[in-house]
């Protein structure tokens, strides 16, 4: 008896891990969705290809003191196409933009240099997607010297 729980236990517990990996690959479809979307709305041409990569910040901060900045890195062995989009603290998309980055290439700038509009005086969560994989910093600091950076891996999905 005490074996079949323990097997029963852990069935559970794989099947609740895979449920929350489908979880997880939905919400960063459906962020890819409100910012695309937004690059429809605003007649921005997007550059082509299907997104497998991505990255989340949850926080980057344009207020009257702060500013964020960018990096990216491109670790596919070919061209590779990124498309950045910033949200609210409500999750709607704001502001959104691509670029193509070339084989191992880099890109660094501050935050509204990736968008299509303005992020200044706002709080807002950044998603980065890639047709291949990259590498992502993000810089935050204030003009009394503050300073933060956190360097992030695309994940599939």
């Amino acid at each position: 008896m005490k074996r079949l729980i323990a097997i029963l236990f852990v069935g559970l517990f794989v099947f609740s891990i895979a449920l929350t990996a489908q979880a997880d690959n939905s919400g960063l479809a459906a962020l890819e969705g409100k910012i695309a979307a937004l690059l429809a709305d605003r007649s921005v041409q997007q550059a082509g290809g299907t997104y497998h990569y991505s990255t989340v910040f949850a926080y980057s901060d344009n207020t009257t003191y702060w500013w964020t900045g960018l990096v990216i890195f491109n670790l596919s062995s070919s061209a590779n196409t990124i498309m950045v989009g910033c949200f609210d603290t409500a999750g709607n998309a704001v502001a959104a933009g691509t670029l193509s980055l070339a084989a191992n290439g880099l890109v660094a700038d501050l935050l509204d240099n990736f968008v299509d509009e303005s992020v200044s005086g706002r709080v807002s969560a950044i998603s980065i997607f890639g047709t291949g994989d990259f590498i992502a910093d993000r810089f935050v600091g204030n003009t009394q010297g503050g300073f933060g950076e956190i360097e992030k891996d695309a994940e599939y999905y």
